[in-house]
């Protein structure tokens, strides 16, 4: 009965909803999997004429099936130099785009010790100036196109023409969310300014499931030209069971990747994955049919009320923490709490295991970001002091700006660190 029910549903005489052939026997999965790819490409600016997708492990594979076919992509454009393909993100990026770009060989970055506290946190591009580059992000922890700008000048300057750029909204450590709009507009001007390629990806594996339904108007996806690909995670904010990632790009965008496959009926593969299961698509058919984008909607908001909730007892109960600034749209509330010496005191700690794992503890940023010094220079929150970068220039930090190196002495008593809570608050049970 229910499979009878399904078909029914699916049955559109107007040939409105068209899909590639698939590999034959599971062509009432594929129906019901292009239906979603749709219902949730359309709230962030797609349709079914326009998009392409599919469901797939998780929201890494789908930031690596983006970053390939973009890596595809600009393999097309011109690289007269033969530099390679710069990747910009902030310093906020999830650590799956790293991952991407190493199984893509685009660069090979790493962190390498601090001379002075022999901790590993200062970021090191490949010396050949391709692969990862971090742009500065401002107080609210959001990609500064300034910055954004600056690091393609200097990149475009040294002969590179190929840019990925990979913006986040819904970054893990504070839910912030990049300027897409602004990083689109940067995009058109550069491109007929100076000839460069730009292929954009948009990682928005947690927001992708809160900013449309609570603030629709603000653009994150393929409302802006510019954007060709997208992640969105149904195991976060879509209410699935893990895995659920969504890959969503531009019709077309997929054959890029695809590859032959004789011995199946639709006679190709265009996903990173291969064979997947089918469970995620089918109760995301379900659940998203019976309580559309109104159930959504309401869901976000009752998170996003916990959040403030919480927000408003930590403020009034909890003075030594100091709530950063958060995405109205997030539900993560992104706090710090000053630590002296190095060590996390002890009636803290303690505390009904309040602090504990510290598992969001980040020992390379200094009040929420990126200090800012003069000279290649970022602030280590270990060591309280002023490390080089080895990088070529100071842009890939960004924030407050500072008199530049202290001494030892002359160092701030407190460090501080990062706690997000993000995903507890989900549930709104208090």
């Amino acid at each position: 009965m229910l499979l009878a029910a399904i078909r029914m549903e699916l049955d559109w005489p107007d040939g409105s909803w068209q899909f590639n052939e698939g590999e034959g026997g599971f062509e009432l999965i594929q129906s019901m999997e292009a239906q979603v790819i749709w219902m949730i490409a359309s709230i962030i600016g797609g349709s079914p004429e326009t998009t392409d997708g599919y469901f797939c492990g998780g929201g890494t594979e789908a930031n690596l099936e983006g970053m390939w076919i973009g890596r595809e992509w600009l393999k097309q454009r011109p690289d007269p130099m033969d530099k390679g393909i710069v990747v910009l993100v902030s310093p906020l990026f999830h650590y799956s785009i790293a991952k991407a770009a190493e199984l893509l060989d685009l660069g090979h970055p790493q962190y390498v010790s601090c001379p002075r506290c022999n901790k590993y946190h200062l970021f090191a591009p490949d010396p050949t100036g391709s692969g990862l580059n971090i742009v500065g992000m401002d107080e609210k922890g959001q990609m500064s196109v300034s910055e954004l700008e600056k690091v393609f000048h200097l990149r475009h300057y040294e002969g590179f023409r190929r840019f990925m750029i990979v913006p986040t909204v819904g970054t893990s450590l504070m839910g912030s969310i990049d300027p897409i709009q602004e990083i689109g507009e940067f995009i058109k001007a550069e491109s007929r300014k100076t000839g460069a390629s730009f292929y954009m990806h948009v990682d928005a594996s947690f927001a992708g499931f809160t900013v449309p339904f609570v603030n629709p108007d603000l653009p994150i996806g393929f409302s802006v030209p510019e954007v060709m690909s997208v992640t969105v995670d149904g195991d976060k904010m879509g209410r699935l069971p893990y895995p659920a990632g969504v890959f969503l790009c531009r019709k077309g965008l997929m054959s890029l990747v695809a590859r032959k496959v004789n011995y199946v009926r639709g006679h190709e593969d265009d996903t990173v994955s291969g064979s997947r299961s089918c469970i995620s698509q089918i109760l995301a058919w379900y659940l998203y049919q019976s309580e559309g984008i109104a159930g959504q909607r309401q869901y976000v908001q009752t998170c996003l009320d916990g959040r403030d909730k919480l927000v408003t007892l930590v403020k009034s109960q909890l003075p030594w923490v100091n709530v950063l600034p958060c995405s109205p749209w997030v539900n993560f509330a992104p706090m710090e709490i000053d630590i002296e010496d190095g060590q996390i005191p002890e009636e803290i700690r303690e505390r009904n295991g309040i602090l504990a794992p510290y598992h969001l503890r980040s020992d390379f940023f200094s009040d929420g970001h990126f200090a800012l010094v003069p000279g290649p220079f970022i602030r280590c929150v270990s060591c309280r002091t002023a490390c080089h970068t080895l990088s070529n220039s100071s842009l890939i930090s960004g924030g407050r700006k500072t008199d530049g190196p202290r001494s030892i002495d002359q160092q701030p008593k407190f460090a501080k660190f990062n706690l997000a809570l993000s995903e507890g608050i989900r549930n709104a049970e208090w």
